[in-house]
C-alpha cells in the first residue's frame, strides 16, 4: 500500500510522460520517495525507543545524529569523487533543463520564455550547479543561506527529539499536519509560487485525515506540544530555503552536507554543556554511563538519519515545495499507523478512516495539479 500511494505523488507527470526523460523522472521520484519514507520510519521508531526506554537524551541524540551525517557527507563531497566535479551527474537525479515544457510550474528554469533566457544554453548551466566546493564557498550569498540553513537545521532536530520525549509520536505529527498550508504562506512569501484555490482546498482532505489518525492517540503536554509547533513552521522555511539554493548554488548532497556541518557548529556550545553536565554527575557516582548495545543503537539511528535527509534532500530537488509538503504529510500518516502497529495498540477505525482520508486526499492533490498544469503545445514546424 505504502509503495502505491507514493506512486501518487508522481501522477501529475504521467499524462504528459512519454519521452524516456520524463519516465525516468517519475521512476527517480518513487525511489527517492520510497528511501524517504523507510529511513523516516525506521529512524522514528528507533529514536521513541531510546528516548522512553534506553534513557537517552534529546540532546546527546541530536548531537550524534548530525556529526554522523556531517561526517558521511565530508566523504561524498571531499572525496575522490568531487574532484570530478560530477555529484549532481553522478546521483542521477537531475533532469535536463530543456525537458521541462514552458509553464511548468517546477521548471527551475522558469514558466515563460523570458525567465528562461536568463540561463545559459547547453552545458553551461550545468557547470554551474557543478562547481567546486572551493570556488562555490567563495560565494558571499552561500554563506548567508548556510548561517540561516544551519541554524534552522539543528533547530528542528531539537525541536523534533524533544517533542518525543515529552508527548507520543501521534501528537507530535499531528501538530506537523498543518505543514503544507504553512508551506503554501511562506513559497508565496519567499519565492513567490503561488497556488490555486481547487489544489489549495486539497490540501484539507490530508490535513485533516493525518488528525484524525492520530486521534486514538492523542496525549498532551506544553512543552512537546510548543516544542512541535516550533519545528513545524521551522522546517518550513527550511525547506523552502533549501530549495532555492539547490535551484541556483548547490546539489542535494553538497546542501546535505554544509547543512550539517553548520549545524555542529550551532550545537558546540550544547555539546559543551552537556560535557560539563555529565563531569558533574560522574562526581556525584549519579551517572549511568551508556553500554556498547545502546551506544550501537544510537550510531545505527543517526546512519538512518543521515539516509533520510539525503533522500529529502534529493526529493526535494525533484519537486516543488508544496508537493515536498504533501509527501512529508502522507509519509506521517503512514508512520503513526505502522508505530501504532510496532508498538502493539489496538487499531482503531479512526485510523484507517484517517490514511484512507490522506490517500484521497493525494489523488485530488495531484488531479487539480494535473489541470493547472498548462498542456504542452507541439513543436512548430518550419516550411
Amino acid at each position: 500500500m505504502g509503495l502505491n500511494c507514493m506512486g501518487l505523488l508522481c501522477l501529475d507527470r504521467l499524462p504528459r510522460a512519454r519521452s524516456r526523460e520524463e519516465w525516468k523522472y517519475v521512476a527517480q521520484v518513487s525511489f527517492w520517495l520510497s528511501t524517504w519514507y523507510v529511513c523516516s520510519l525506521v529512524n522514528l521508531l528507533m529514536v521513541k525507543t531510546l528516548l522512553s526506554e534506553k534513557g537517552c537524551t534529546p540532546v546527546g541524540i541530536g548531537l550524534v545524529q548530525m556529526s554522523v551525517t556531517a561526517l558521511f557527507g565530508a566523504i561524498k563531497v571531499l572525496g575522490p569523487e568531487a574532484r570530478r566535479i560530477k555529484l549532481w551527474k553522478n546521483a542521477r537525479i537531475k533532469r535536463k533543463r530543456s525537458s521541462y515544457p514552458i509553464g511548468d510550474e517546477e521548471s527551475p528554469r522558469g514558466r515563460t520564455e523570458e525567465e528562461r533566457s536568463d540561463w545559459p544554453e547547453g552545458d553551461q548551466s550545468d557547470q554551474q550547479l557543478d562547481s567546486s566546493v572551493g570556488k562555490l564557498m567563495r560565494k558571499p550569498q552561500f554563506w548567508n543561506y548556510m548561517v540561516l540553513l544551519g541554524a534552522l537545521r539543528v533547530s528542528t532536530v531539537v525541536l523534533g527529539l524533544v517533542s518525543l520525549s515529552y508527548v507520543a509520536a501521534s501528537f507530535t505529527e499531528t501538530i506537523k499536519a498543518s505543514a503544507p498550508l504553512a508551506t503554501v504562506l511562506f513559497a508565496w512569501l519567499i519565492l513567490g509560487e503561488r497556488t490555486s484555490l481547487p489544489v489549495f482546498l486539497s490540501l484539507f482532505p490530508v490535513m485533516g485525515g493525518l488528525i484524525l489518525c492520530a486521534s486514538s492517540e492523542i496525549s498532551f503536554h506544553m512543552v512537546g506540544f510548543l516544542a512541535a509547533l516550533l519545528n513545524n513552521f521551522l522546517d518550513c522555511i527550511q525547506n523552502i530555503f533549501s530549495k532555492k539554493m539547490m535551484e541556483s548554488l548547490v546539489t542535494p548532497v553538497q546542501l546535505q552536507f554544509f547543512t550539517s556541518v553548520a549545524g555542529s557548529f550551532f550545537q558546540l556550545p550544547v555539546m559543551l554543556w552537556q560535557l560539563k553536565r555529565s563531569a558533574s554527575l560522574e562526581a556525584t557516582a549519579e551517572a549511568k554511563p551508556a553500554g556498547w548495545e545502546v551506544s550501537a543503537y544510537v550510531l545505527i539511528c543517526a546512519v538512518f538519519f543521515h539516509m533520510q535527509s539525503v533522500s529529502a534532500y534529493c526529493t526535494m530537488a525533484l519537486v516543488s515545495p508544496v508537493t515536498q509538503s504533501v509527501a512529508n504529510t502522507l509519509k506521517r500518516t503512514l508512520m503513526i499507523f505502522i508505530s501504532i502497529l510496532y508498538f502493539g495498540n489496538a487499531v482503531v477505525a479512526s485510523s484507517v478512516g484517517g490514511i484512507l482520508m490522506v490517500i484521497s486526499g493525494v489523488a485530488l492533490y495531484n488531479y487539480f495539479r494535473i489541470l493547472d498544469t498548462p498542456p504542452r503545445t507541439a513543436p512548430r514546424q518550419e516550411a
